[in-house]
């Protein structure tokens, strides 16, 4: 099968882009052919790339994606973000045009559902006066009449081109979103997400030299929570570490917190990390922290620590609370609540056995229910079914075509 996967900005470090080179790799193991679809808009420089999986192909205009599928005679073209123009042209080819939503742009303009002016969630939904109070009261977005309209003007883009396109979305709780902004139930269905590395990978014992250290994964801004995180540990004891692995513009002032809390020899910053090396500081933690203050719509980082049979610290939200389950395989907190970080990170510093055991559950959990294998063949039978109802696709049903 010739399966095309469209991920805006894909050689960015992010999420979604290393979802789709998850992905991507396996099912080019599984004998498919791999293509890498990027719209390069002007503030998304030209720049050469190549994976050993795949065939990258940037374009700066949208509909020259029609071209590539038809030259390419791509059978599935799956996509990955907000695309600005009609596929129907794409379709009318016979190939199949699916959807994978990874976060809040089909359903809230400003993408963010979070009101920063209050530091808590949006919970309304999508109206004219609602989303444009949220915007110029709320500061769930830019206030800049001029962004306000593109964000307006995406959302009705996207709802329109996505009208008669299969989705997958990543957690329940998006799904719940998606269906809330007037799609069809029977239209979106939930994949969650996978595990990066194969299901084969033996469980790790928990090291329990040295002091207990925890882990920090990603993107280094307001909404991630690392704040809340580095208060908490200044009311956690003195041995307990953290390691922070990412960057972001909140990076600088982060740090200058840090020190002033004194924890300059106890939270340490490495900047962006490879997966190879995100994956040896959580093989040597006691758990993996996600503080995210936003509605993650699901989130990579629990399934990274269960992956390495590392227990999971998350916020009571979003899609984090279906990854999580409160004492099975990590701890629940609620956001913002400082003191309560500080006592979850306190219990497994100080009960390394309660930590393993929730490792070794999430480990198992990953494994039986959100396997790499699992998920390509699941996304391959979603291929299949919507194949099957409409005439003159080109999706085989052999798993290697």
């Amino acid at each position: 099968m010739r399966i095309a996967h469209y991920c805006y900005g894909y050689f960015r470090e992010g999420g979604i882009q290393t979802y789709v080179r998850t992905i991507s790799r396996a099912q080019a193991e599984q004998g498919h052919e791999i293509f890498l679809f990027d719209y390069l808009t002007p503030e998304m420089p030209r720049k050469p790339y190549e994976e050993p999986f795949g065939a990258y192909h940037g374009f700066s205009a949208p509909r020259d994606i029609i071209s590539l599928c038809e030259r390419l005679g791509i059978d599935v073209l799956h996509l990955h973000d907000y695309f600005p123009v009609s596929l129907s042209d794409v379709q009318a080819l016979g190939t199949l045009v699916v959807r994978t939503i990874h976060n809040h742009g089909l359903h809230c303009p400003s993408g963010s559902k979070f009101f920063k002016n209050g530091e808590k969630v949006c919970e309304r939904g999508f109206s004219y006066m609602g989303c444009l109070w949220g915007h110029m009261v709320n500061q769930c977005g830019s206030r800049r009449p001029n962004k306000i309209l593109e964000n307006f003007q995406s959302l009705f883009t996207e709802k329109k081109v996505m009208a008669d396109i299969p989705i997958l979305a990543v957690s329940d709780y998006l799904r719940s979103q998606v269906i809330d902004a007037g799609f069809a139930p029977e239209a979106v269905r939930t994949l969650h997400l996978p595990m990066q590395g194969k299901s084969d990978a033996p469980p790790l014992p928990l090291q329990q030299e040295g002091p207990p250290r925890f882990v920090f994964l990603g993107r280094i801004t307001r909404l991630k929570g690392l704040e809340w995180l580095i208060r908490a540990m200044a009311l956690t004891d003195t041995e307990i570490c953290l390691d922070v692995a990412g960057e972001g513009y909140d990076l600088p002032r982060l740090k200058t917190l840090s020190e002033s809390l004194g924890l300059s020899g106890r939270v340490v910053f490495h900047g962006w990390l490879t997966s190879e090396e995100s994956s040896r500081l959580i093989r040597g933690s006691r758990a993996v922290i996600a503080p995210s203050l936003w509605p993650e719509p699901a989130g990579f980082t629990p399934f990274e620590a269960m992956a390495q049979s590392r227990a999971v610290i998350a916020s009571r939200i979003g899609g984090l609370q279906e990854s999580v389950q409160h004492g099975s395989n990590g701890l629940l907190v609620e956001v913002n609540d400082t003191a309560a970080l500080a006592e979850a990170i306190q219990a497994l510093a100080a009960d390394a056995a309660l930590a393993e055991s929730m490792g070794m559950t999430g480990y198992r959990l990953v494994k039986t229910r959100h396997s790499l294998e699992q998920h390509v063949q699941q996304l391959l039978e979603f291929y299949q079914e919507h194949a099957a109802r409409r005439t003159g696709m080109r999706v085989s049903r052999d798993k290697g075509a």
